[in-house]
């Protein structure tokens, strides 16, 4: 069967999509407000350059380089390079981790993504001017609502995927993307708009050592903008490996990839002028300390609140609905991502028909969807692991565990097994292509990227501290 291409702008957008999610529209502004501000977002720069582009490179060379997805990718070319039959077995389960890892994630992701859903119809029957945490925190507990929205959510990104690469994802990619922008423009002007608003921006760009030491000094700064450069971009899961398998083979690796981190993080920037201009409003509008507006509080309090004030409570709903619609967005170009990878595994290593697969996937991600979701309420509330609720513990166990695991190894398959000359060979296109930064790109795959995955690592699980 003809394997399914992605056209080169199709790539980009599908690619910058799995990056571009919740971790872009809710968690960046929210780890800026939380570390510094403009010396997070400079940081965040460097770590980009560093780590997101070399890494972003190395797992679309492999995956074009196989023309499969991750588990017969690694799998494929450690045989092709001579592994021993245990070695090609620890490769081919470092494919298989990704798979896992985005089942996972599609689990407790949808629950979140249907709660934003659930918000997109409340603000039209709920006045936004009430809205606080305490409606929020009913919302999210009771068994049946939440769960039915979460389910809807992995519905539509099944429909999606089941049309395909090229007839679902691409499509969808290249709809949705777009969109995105647009309502972030739309939404970051009328934050700019409210009174109060340009502290927000203040805060965001201008480097100030006080919020700083207040955050914990410079290296706990920098070691959130590294995690957070590194989750946002999805690396170690296998989506780049995957998208890469669906490239033309003389296709412009390096461009591609440069336009990815650069749409991850222009929409990052463009999310932070969306909230933190709104939070910062919060004070002079309604009193409430900016401060205390993280996570949840961003998005489902402080800006309905400061957008009834600013606006009124019927344009101002209208904008709300906008700004939970570009969320869901945002969630929806992700769980795409995520669910092609799962299915790549079913369809291409197990040899099942891709409908079937994604149909099936799509079942397990509705039964793990529902039990996330009711752990957060009485029905399964009560079982917890390590003081963490089910949803919890899936969302640790990937960004701690598995994604800086398939990040760290897949740097030693490149520099140590492939070999850094040959991944080389298959970026230039065999030396048809310019490549500046080649020797760089050798000292970062072998040396600088291990090492920063690592010390990400022995931070997530408390060894490392700053």
């Amino acid at each position: 069967m003809k394997r399914e291409r992605f056209s080169n702008i199709g790539y980009v957008m599908a690619a910058a999509g799995s990056a571009v999610g919740l971790g872009n529209i809710w968690k960046f502004p929210t780890l800026a407000g939380q570390n510094g501000g403009g010396v997070f977002i400079l940081c965040y720069l460097v770590f980009v350059l560093v780590l997101g582009i070399p890494l972003l490179l190395g797992e679309a060379t492999i995956g074009r380089h196989a023309q499969a997805g991750p588990t017969d990718a690694y799998r494929n070319i450690a045989i092709a390079c001579g592994q021993g039959k245990t070695a090609t077995k620890f490769w081919t389960f470092l494919g298989f981790t990704g798979a896992l890892a985005n089942l996972f994630v599609l689990s407790f992701y949808s629950v979140i993504a249907g709660w934003i859903l659930q918000y997109c119809f409340k603000v039209f029957t709920t006045p936004i001017g009430t809205m606080d945490m305490a409606l929020f925190g009913g919302s999210i507990s009771t068994p049946v609502t939440p769960t039915i929205f979460a389910l809807i959510f992995v519905a539509v990104t099944v429909m999606i995927d089941v049309k395909g690469i090229e007839g679902g994802l691409e499509k969808a990619a290249k709809v949705l993307m777009p969109l995105l922008i647009i309502l972030l423009i739309i939404c970051a002007v009328c934050s700019l708009s409210l009174k109060g608003g340009i502290e927000g921006v203040k805060f965001m760009v201008v480097p100030n050592m006080e919020y700083v030491k207040a955050a914990g000094g410079l290296g706990a700064v920098a070691l959130a903008a590294m995690g957070q450069c590194f989750f946002s971009l999805s690396l170690g899961v296998g989506q780049i490996i995957t998208f890469g398998s669906y490239l033309k083979k003389n296709s412009n690796l390096l461009t591609e990839t440069y336009a990815i981190p650069a749409l991850d993080t222009g929409v990052a920037l463009l999310a932070g002028l969306v909230t933190l201009p709104a939070v910062f409003a919060v004070s002079t509008i309604t009193g409430i300390d900016p401060a205390s507006q993280t996570g949840p509080g961003m998005l489902m309090y402080a800006l309905p609140q400061s957008l009834n004030v600013a606006f009124g409570p019927a344009f101002g709903t209208i904008l709300a609905f906008l700004m939970f619609l570009l969320v869901v967005f945002a969630a929806l170009t992700s769980t795409c991502a995520m669910l092609t990878v799962s299915v790549s595994y079913i369809n291409e290593f197990k040899k099942v028909d891709r409908k079937k697969a994604t149909i099936g996937v799509g079942i397990a991600v509705a039964i793990g969807a529902t039990i996330c979701s009711l752990s957060n309420t009485d029905i399964l509330g009560s079982i917890l692991i390590g003081g963490r609720n089910i949803q919890d513990t899936l969302d640790w166990l990937v960004n701690t565990l598995i994604m800086p695991f398939g990040a760290f190894f897949m740097c030693i398959f490149i520099g140590y097994v492939w070999k850094t000359d040959n991944a080389i060979k298959e970026i230039t296109n065999e030396g048809k292509l310019t490549f500046s930064w080649q020797k760089m790109f050798k000292i970062l795959m072998t040396v600088v990227d291990p090492l920063i995955i690592l010390i990400v690592f022995l931070s997530g699980i408390g060894i490392v501290k700053f």
